[in-house]
This record gives structure tokens, C-alpha cells and sequence, in this order.
């Protein structure tokens, strides 16, 4: 069977090169798959939703009738993922079938509320810092709780960090920039916690095989399976 045309996109500070091997490894499986780069230095947060509005029209036009028969999924990671829910809220790309969020701060970033005090960090985040916070005035909060039901949503956590500063620093557990709380999503179809830190979401084949899972099964429970990993309870959410 034909696999689903697929979008990658990546999270602040980085762009598709950073993508560049998940998006391998999808190919390497049957996807078609388009890696799309933002412009995610930006001080109006709706200037991305606008941009990769455009970008994933033009790449989804590419397709064939059949190509496009099956629908289309997105994973997407870190502030990706509040670009994509902002695109699905607005309805300014077609439906997709399955949606991943890797490590999302989907109720803001305690790391960005800290760190972005600091000047020198708040020079690399510039503007966009207060959409990512867990402020009133973050850009998340105008958006809906939950996708549409004909949409499965999977959000991935990560528990381990790469600083010991930041891991003590934010509500634990969390992946070193985002918690397992703020990564969830309501109403989400899975959800699975896993021992990897934020930026390893991107770069380890072995968690490739995880967004895999969700997009062949619509769920996570090979993975589980596998690792021994306990059902996450969605009713916390």
C-alpha cells in the first residue's frame, strides 16, 4: 500500500536542514515528503502561519490525484507544532489525516518564561519569546484546545534533558526545554513518553520508527510493545 504524503517542519532556531534525516528516513519508507522551512525570525507569530500556509498549498498542488488520494499527514516539532495547529484553526491548508507533535509546547514554555529574562537569550528569540510563554498573550491561547475529531493528533514527550540546569529548573518531568504537561494536547488520539531530550526527537533513527508507528496504526501500542512503555493516562490531560 502507498504511504501518505508527508510534511516536516522543525521549531524555532532551526529550519529543514535539521529535519534533513527524519525526512530521509520517511522517504526511504515510500513517503513523499516535503521538508519546509520558515522564517522564524518574526515579530508577528501570523507571519509564519501565513508563510507555511503557502509553502504546504504549493507543495500539496505537486501532487497527482492518487498521489493525494490517501490524505496527507504532518509531524511536526517544537514551535512547529503551534504553527500547524494555527494553520488547522484558520482552515488555511487542507485537512491532514494524522498530525504528530514532537516535544510541543502546546501550553506554552516554562524555559522560554525563565530564560528570555536573560538578555542575550531573548536577543535569539526576539518577539516570538512572548508567544511561546505561558502568558495570557501567547499565541496558543487563541487557539482551540483540541483538533477536529477526524484528525489524529499524537503528542511525544521527552524526560531526559541535555542540561541538569534547565532539567531542575522547569516542572519535571520534561525533556529540558518543554514538560510532558505542556506537551499535551486535549482530546488527543495517543500520547507516549519517552526517555529522549528535545532536540534527540529530530535526530535519532530509533525515534523515527516511533512517528512510524502512529502513522501506520493510528496509535503507539507496537511501540509500547517493544519498550515496555506504560500506558499514559488520557484522562490527566
Amino acid at each position: 500500500m502507498a504511504k501518505r504524503p508527508l510534511i516536516i517542519t522543525h521549531g524555532i532556531v532551526r529550519d529543514a536542514s535539521h529535519m534533513k534525516a527524519m525526512a530521509e528516513y520517511f522517504e526511504q519508507r515510500g513517503h513523499i515528503v516535503f521538508n519546509i522551512s520558515y522564517t522564524w525570525r518574526t515579530e508577528v507569530f501570523q507571519n509564519i502561519i501565513d508563510e507555511m500556509a503557502s509553502k504546504i498549498t504549493a507543495a500539496l498542488a505537486t501532487l497527482s490525484t492518487s498521489e493525494l488520494a490517501e490524505d496527507y499527514d504532518i509531524i511536526a516539532h517544537s514551535m512547529g507544532g503551534l504553527v500547524v495547529r494555527g494553520l488547522i484553526a484558520q482552515r488555511k491548508i487542507p485537512q491532514p489525516k494524522n498530525v504528530i507533535l514532537l516535544g510541543t509546547p502546546n501550553k506554552g514554555s516554562e524555559a522560554i518564561d525563565k530564560f528570555t529574562k536573560v538578555p542575550i537569550l531573548y536577543m535569539i528569540y526576539g518577539p516570538l519569546a512572548r508567544d511561546l510563554s505561558t502568558g495570557k498573550n501567547a499565541i496558543w491561547q487563541t487557539f482551540p484546545e483540541s483538533l477536529p475529531d477526524d484528525i489524529a493528533v499524537a503528542t511525544v514527550a521527552g524526560n531526559k534533558s541535555e542540561s541538569m540546569i534547565t532539567k531542575w529548573l522547569l516542572p519535571r518531568p520534561n525533556d529540558g526545554k518543554v514538560t510532558v504537561e505542556s506537551s499535551r494536547l486535549k482530546d488527543e488520539t495517543d500520547h507516549i513518553l519517552l526517555p529522549i531530550f528535545h532536540d534527540e526527537m529530530y535526530l535519532s533513527a530509533k525515534f523515527f520508527n516511533v512517528c512510524a508507528d502512529f502513522l501506520d496504526n493510528g496509535s503507539f501500542n507496537k511501540t509500547r510493545q517493544a519498550y515496555d512503555i506504560p500506558i499514559v493516562n488520557k484522562a490527566s490531560v
